[in-house]
């Protein structure tokens, strides 16, 4: 028929070999834990698991202590410009493999608040706005993201802006009027 995808049916043994693959890959991440390694070869297999697995909470815990050590052992104590960017490309990766996974939703805030202090004022001021830009396009995905729409208001409240709330409810009326059902 036009217009109708044809379905590729993927055999039970593909589906097991998947699921080996993606069981030993947070085997192998929770190991490099439990061992203590904090390199960037633990940094590599972390990410590579969070990728596949957004829900792994644990792996991202210890993607926090990975990167704390890293703010540790830094002269200025804290994250360069490009592990910041390459944490925020980790996360929304994850998102986009599972859209609402609050670990990643909860990494993206972390890294807003407690290391967000890795550039100066300006770079982030434009980093939370594009944050913004961020949930607008998740919630454009499913308007009813309820993840997107909490990490939106947290991000909201942390750009310095007195119009802030007005704008966060005018964003929102214009949601709601596109979407009656939208609540």
């Amino acid at each position: 028929m036009h217009g109708v995808r044809k379905v590729t049916r993927v055999l039970p043994s593909d589906h097991e070999d998947v699921d080996r693959y993606f069981r030993d890959l947070i085997a192998s991440a929770l190991r490099v834990r439990r061992i203590g390694l904090d390199d960037e070869q633990a940094m590599q297999t972390v990410a590579r698991a969070l990728e596949h697995s957004p829900d792994e909470y644990s792996l991202w815990n210890f993607r926090k202590e990975l990167l704390r050590k890293r703010c540790d052992a830094s002269t200025d104590m804290r994250l360069t410009q490009a592990e910041w960017d390459d944490e925020l490309a980790l996360t929304e990766r994850a998102l986009h493999r599972h859209p609402k996974g609050y670990g990643a939703w909860a990494h993206r805030l972390w890294l807003l608040t407690e290391a967000g202090d890795v550039t100066s004022d300006e770079n982030r001021t434009r980093a939370l706005h594009a944050e913004l830009e961020v949930c607008n396009r998740m919630l454009l995905a499913d308007e009813r993201n309820f993840h997107a729409w909490a990490h939106r208001m947290a991000v909201r409240s942390l750009i310095d802006d007195p119009e802030g709330a007005q704008v966060q409810l005018e964003f929102t009326m214009e949601k709601i009027n596109a979407n009656f059902a939208n609540y």
